[in-house]
């Protein structure tokens, strides 16, 4: 856009400038509208759009680094779950599979995965699936008290808590 408007500045491309500008405010109004929107202010130059367009962008930011930031930290407390479940190896391979996740919903479901895996090895397989919800081969075991002798305790085989 920013181009675009260099390009239209001076006198001799007014008449064209104006006609783009008319069917732009036709467009942004239209598309307002259907978002629920009112119109547009009247009048907006090719400038103003511009700069609309930037201030919106710059507006997305902040939710955009919100977002950003809850998946970098779902990440991290995944890594972390998984280093005091199964070690620091399987943590570190599975925090490199999830760089490429951004979907928050599919991380739940991997934080799930987590608790419901014996193994570092099974949740890593299941972790890598297209579909996690599956659940993995699990007794009636809390992985906290299985794994963890610090949370005092454990499960005899007919899943009776002993401290």
């Amino acid at each position: 856009m920013e181009h675009f408007a260099a390009a239209l500045r001076g006198p001799e491309h007014e008449e064209l400038r104006r006609a783009i500008e008319d069917w732009l405010f036709a467009v942004l109004k239209r598309m307002r509208e259907a978002a629920g929107l009112g119109p547009p202010p009247p009048g907006l130059t090719l400038e103003d759009l511009r700069k609309m367009t930037l201030e919106e962008r710059v507006a997305e930011w902040p939710e955009q680094w919100r977002r950003e930031g809850i998946v970098q930290g779902r990440r991290e407390l995944l890594r972390r779950q998984a280093e005091v479940r199964f070690g620091a190896s399987t943590a570190q391979r599975l925090f490199a599979s999830l760089q490429r996740e951004d979907d928050p919903q599919r991380l739940d479901e991997i934080a799930t995965v987590l608790v419901r895996c014996e193994t570092g090895d099974e949740l890593l397989r299941q972790a890598s699936q297209s579909d996690p919800r599956r659940p993995c081969q699990s007794r009636r075991l809390s992985p906290i008290t299985r794994s963890c002798p610090d949370f005092g305790g454990r499960e005899d085989a007919a899943g009776h808590h002993h401290h």
